[in-house]
């Protein structure tokens, strides 16, 4: 059945029928069709499946340049959806958001309370922004969607700038974003007072220095991943926390339900395969060793509601895995027994890493 049919039949129905969700992949343009003709007792509507399936001509006249549909052109006979109070909409409009997006807000009222999209275009265009804030929302999650190539390709200065115009970011999920730096780092912390959630890329230019600032700033921070948990992460560096760093940093949240990082812990060199050694760490004694991993459990322990854990990290493929070896050795020795405290623990993941159990 088409949208078109879809919204006849709505149309046709009593005030009753409320819900409108599409999960087939419909065009651009039928989209702003939808938006456009939506009936005015709608309450909800999500739209799954957007895709430019006969390109963006229909909104450009005179050989693409002027726009043929105006965000504040009143000839378009808008309807007023004054009973909206939610709007979904799943991937990208590739930047006509202004065209296609923004004459329907201004038929909304603030009974639209939940706005949600997968697409980044509507986070990089200010004139969206400030349309949903005068309907008093503001975006506050935001997912690089995990199987979407091109946002591997988001420079440090464009995810930024996604940042200075989202100031109220509680989700943020920058799995695929391997060029994110300091610079998304900085805008992202202007948002620290409001964030709860935020997945790293496990490679990335975030220093130690960047992930100490998040620890130490995000009061209300419940979930912090540096890598995706479960996913390989290949045979590059990824991203991590010596020791020493790790304990640098004070925790801002007392409320970490979630946590996955890289330890990198001081191991004498009989713990670890010649080939592998590291000379920078001087061969540590055992003692000396385990005095600081027992610091890191300490630390670690003192989020009391932890619910899961991962460390370490899936390297190299299948076939040939690849060992982190200066880590944790997950043994009572080394303070294992500190984490006691952790009543909420479910879950507790080890990738790769060099632990002593059961040796």
């Amino acid at each position: 059945m088409s949208p078109r049919t879809v919204l006849a039949i709505a149309h046709g129905a009593s005030p009753t029928l409320q819900e409108l969700e599409f999960q087939s992949l419909i065009s651009v343009k039928t989209t702003k069709s939808l938006l456009k003709d939506l009936p005015q007792h709608i309450t909800k509507l999500h739209l799954r499946g957007i895709e430019d399936r006969y390109g963006f001509e229909f909104l450009y006249k005179d050989n693409g340049e002027t726009p043929l549909i105006d965000a504040n052109n009143t000839e378009d006979a808008l309807i007023d959806h004054h009973a909206l109070i939610s709007l979904h909409l799943c991937e990208d409009l590739e930047g006509h958001e202004e065209y296609i997006l923004l004459p329907f807000l201004t038929t909304c009222s603030t009974r639209l309370t939940n706005f949600q999209t997968t697409g980044i275009g509507c986070y990089k265009n200010k004139k969206v922004h400030d349309a949903l804030a005068r309907l008093n929302i503001y975006m506050e999650t935001i997912h690089f969607p995990y199987d979407s190539g091109h946002d591997e390709n988001a420079e440090d200065a464009e995810i930024a700038a996604i940042f200075a115009l989202s100031q109220h970011m509680k989700v943020v999920n920058l799995y695929r974003c391997s060029n994110t730096g300091p610079q998304a780092i900085a805008a992202i912390l202007e948002s620290a007072a409001h964030l709860e959630s935020l997945h790293l890329p496990s490679h990335s230019q975030v220093s130690a220095a960047d992930l100490q600032a998040i620890i130490s700033q995000a009061k209300k921070l419940r979930t912090l991943t540096m890598y995706f948990p479960g996913m390989r992460c290949g045979t590059l560096l990824v991203l991590s926390l010596s020791a020493a760093e790790f304990l640098a940093a004070d925790w801002a949240s007392s409320s970490l339900e979630r946590f996955g990082c890289v330890f990198r812990v001081p191991r004498p060199n009989d713990h670890v395969p010649q080939e592998h050694q590291d000379p920078t760490w001087n061969n540590p004694t055992l003692e000396h060793s385990r005095q600081i991993q027992r610091q890191v459990y300490r630390h670690t322990a003192k989020q009391t509601h932890l619910y899961e854990v991962y460390l370490g990290a899936l390297l190299g493929d299948d076939e040939n895995p690849q060992h982190l070896w200066y880590t944790l050795e997950m043994t009572l020795d080394s303070g294992l027994d500190e984490l006691v405290g952790l009543k909420n623990l479910h879950r507790l993941t080890l990738h790769n890493m060099n632990h002593r159990m059961g040796v």
